[in-house]
């Protein structure tokens, strides 16, 4: 499952195991992850540039829609390239999400394809789709039942969700 392009992705979450789990679909993507467990918009403008991070994957269970928008306006005023995905719960906590600056959103539940979707139309915005959000809740993805197949889904119901 490689992207088709590699790049630096910065992953900040106050929950080390959910660092962890992003950050390797990541590199299990062929990108490069830098691993950081400090959320705050200080600390993620700071080590994006530092490590040349192209992607930075935020969560609204560890950083709120103000320091989303903190960030990317950071970004904006130091001219610096960086796009931001952002991680969620449900349709209306995304859909303020797309108005916070983050360049897409990924609603809970989602599988490992998505979020190397996600990452590829971060990266690639001119080949991607505009965001959007899910119409009702009957559109969102469905959880697959334990033993599927599907490590990722099946890790995220051990209680390693992200």
């Amino acid at each position: 499952m490689a992207s088709d392009g590699a790049a630096t992705v910065l992953v900040a979450h106050t929950d080390q195991d959910s660092v962890e789990l992003v950050a390797r679909v990541a590199e299990g993507a062929g990108h490069r992850a830098v691993r950081s467990t400090d959320p705050t918009p200080p600390s993620v403008v700071e080590t994006a540039v530092h490590e040349l991070a192209l992607v930075v994957v935020l969560d609204t269970r560890s950083t709120s829609l103000e320091e989303v928008t903190a960030v990317a306006e950071a970004f904006d005023a130091r001219g610096y390239p960086a796009g931001t995905l952002l991680l969620t719960d449900g349709r209306v906590a995304a859909e303020h999400a797309l108005h916070s600056g983050a360049n897409r959103v990924l609603v809970r539940p989602f599988h490992q394809r998505d979020l190397v979707d996600a990452l590829d139309a971060v990266l690639h915005p001119d080949r991607a789709e505009p965001p959007s959000v899910p119409e009702s809740e009957s559109d969102m993805p469905r959880p697959l039942p334990m033993g599927s197949g599907h490590a990722f889904t099946d890790i995220l119901r051990m209680g390693r969700q992200l």
